[in-house]
């Protein structure tokens, strides 16, 4: 990876590494809070000119897809985040796998979970796939209890499916997990904390 900078007029300068094209841009710096949709953000035309600063700590956790797009190409001019993921093959799935890479944090008042919604057009009718949810409370020195498949919550085609699955190992360093279509899988080989 390149060294990077983001300068503002002011004097200021901010050291990082760039994680994509070696070029130099310039733009009005603006932030958002959101904690999913970066794909939207790239490509709102009301971003256009601007450098956006992500402020969710970890950018690519999941991928894109050609419906989420709000114009057919992005519109930003940067796009400045704390933590990039490696390149990833996230794709968000119409039909298959679907994965997420996650780390627990081992403490009772924790927890991570990876719970993609169903379709955000309709809020009532749809359900949850659960790709992975721990509790700090469930885990200890040999591994740890992991929650995995479908909760139907406001889906009449859906019905409950839900488990917890013991995972050994140390559920604190980063693990892939993962579900194909409905039927819940879960994944634990450590994959380090790259």
């Amino acid at each position: 990876m390149q060294q990077a900078v983001l300068a503002l007029e002011d004097g200021t300068v901010f050291e990082g590494v760039s994680f994509g094209a070696p070029v130099q841009r310039t733009g009005e710096v603006v932030f958002n809070t959101a904690i999913t949709g970066y794909q939207e953000i790239f490509t709102d035309p009301s971003y256009c000119g601007q450098i956006v600063v992500l402020t969710n700590p970890q950018i690519g956790n999941y991928g894109a897809n050609p419906s989420d797009s709000e114009s057919t190409k992005p519109f930003i001019e940067g796009l400045v985040v704390r933590e990039a993921q490696p390149e990833k093959r996230l794709w968000v799935a119409h039909h298959g796998v679907i994965e997420a890479r996650l780390a627990a944090i081992r403490h009772p008042d924790t927890m991570v979970a990876f719970w993609p919604i169903g379709f955000e057009a309709r809020p009532d009718d749809c359900g949850e796939l659960c790709i992975a949810e721990i509790f700090g409370s469930e885990i200890d020195d040999d591994g740890g209890w992991v929650g995995v498949g479908v909760k139907p919550q406001n889906d009449p085609r859906l019905r409950e499916d839900f488990e917890k699955v013991r995972v050994d190992g140390d559920l604190t360093d980063f693990h892939d997990f993962a579900v194909d279509g409905c039927r819940s899988a879960c994944g634990s080989s450590s994959t380090g904390a790259g």
